[in-house]
């Protein structure tokens, strides 16, 4: 039993009451009242009868002294019995008010944790997601940074290669220019190395035929040295021819025909300029060295370079 009931139940019914009531019980049953009974009995009764009537009286004294006790003893029981009862509601319910203010307290406790962790997932979450963001600008810039550079060799290349086949194309047209000029030169040193020798013109022989075969190659190839895109037409060829001469029966001397040779050498170097500038290039005579004097020129169909420690052409 709980010790606060046992209490309760102490000073309510305690044994000093029930000893107080058994107190009272003995009194009643040796004190005068009983033996007074007993005497008025006595003297309206006598023998057998008086015995029994004292005995019946002595019983109904003890009965009632016994019931005293007895209900004293069930009314105690009872109010024992109902305080248990009523500590053990009490108990039940403080208990089911403690589990359900646990219970609320676990909830509140999970629901905050829950809470928390919701929270730490979604920063989480954040983080990763700025992360693989970062990553994703990162690669995209780097893939941007790759095709650029990509795109950067391709048209340095490409430039390369343009310049490389620029520069291939000129120095063709350079050695087409150069080639013609010696061409033409040495061609017009054979005429002139004929006039001196055997004149303009002979009656008999290959003479006539050689040196007419010569001027022409002379005329074609100035007419292709100025014109690149020129096929020798007659036209273009005679229009070369009338800075020459043909071999004819008709004298021409040979000082008036060397003459001719060597001013259109002069000529043909003289406009060497228009060759290269109509093909695009520079004429490479225009490189001035440091004393002024050019890096190069051309005579009678040959190249000369610089030196510039002696300024000789070599």
């Amino acid at each position: 039993m709980n010790p606060m009931i046992q209490d309760y139940l102490k000073k309510k019914y305690g044994i000093e009451d029930r000893q107080k009531i058994v107190d009272e019980n003995e009194e009643m049953a040796s004190g005068p009242n009983w033996r007074a009974g007993l005497a008025a009995l006595g003297a309206g009764l006598s023998g057998q009868n008086a015995a029994s009537a004292g005995m019946g009286i002595l019983k109904d004294q003890e009965d009632r002294a016994n019931k005293r006790l007895s209900d004293f003893d069930t009314l105690a029981k009872n109010e024992s019995d109902t305080q248990s009862k009523l500590y053990e509601l009490l108990q039940k319910k403080n208990e089911s008010e403690l589990k359900r203010s646990s219970d609320e307290k676990e909830a509140k406790e999970k629901l905050e944790f829950q809470g928390m962790q919701n929270q730490a997932n979604r920063e989480n979450q954040r983080y990763i997601a700025s992360l693989l963001n970062s990553q994703k600008e990162k690669t995209a810039k780097n893939r941007l940074d790759d095709k650029k550079e990509l795109a950067d060799y391709r048209h340095e290349l490409a430039l390369e290669l343009k310049n490389d086949s620029k520069k291939i194309k000129d120095q063709e047209l350079l050695e087409e220019v150069e080639n013609r000029r010696q061409e033409i030169g040495n061609n017009l040193n054979d005429l002139d190395k004929m006039v001196e020798e055997d004149g303009t013109y002979e009656l008999f022989g290959p003479h006539n035929e050689i040196l007419n075969g010569k001027l022409n190659a002379v005329a074609t190839d100035t007419a292709k040295l100025f014109d690149p895109k020129s096929v020798a037409r007659p036209s273009e060829v005679d229009q070369a021819l009338k800075s020459l001469f043909q071999a004819s029966p008709v004298k021409l001397s040979n000082d008036t025909a060397r003459a001719i040779i060597k001013k259109y050498k002069e000529d043909i170097d003289r406009r060497a300029g228009t060759a290269y500038k109509v093909r695009g290039l520079q004429d490479p005579g225009v490189s001035q060295a440091a004393n002024g004097k050019p890096k190069s020129i051309i005579q009678n169909g040959h190249r000369y370079i610089l030196n510039e420690q002696t300024g000789d052409y070599e």
